[in-house]
């Protein structure tokens, strides 16, 4: 099993692909499914049942991780 420490360090890079594929879906114009966005508040959610904030001392001020 994962520690929970891992667990965050897994969600955190999820979190960053999935903000990636929020900015390729606003370039496209085209939106998977589910929508990046709705991805993304389901790993914030999973971050926030952990306990862990966000992260904004490796959040870069870009929409890559804009809070």
């Amino acid at each position: 099993a994962l520690s929970r420490d891992d667990k965050i360090a897994c969600l955190r890079q999820l979190e960053y692909d999935a903000r990636e594929r929020m900015v390729a879906e606003e370039e496209s114009g085209i939106v998977g499914d589910p929508p990046a966005a709705e991805l993304l508040e389901r790993i914030l959610a999973a971050l926030h049942q952990l306990g862990a904030g966000v992260d904004t001392e490796h959040t870069p001020p870009t929409k890559h991780g804009g809070v």
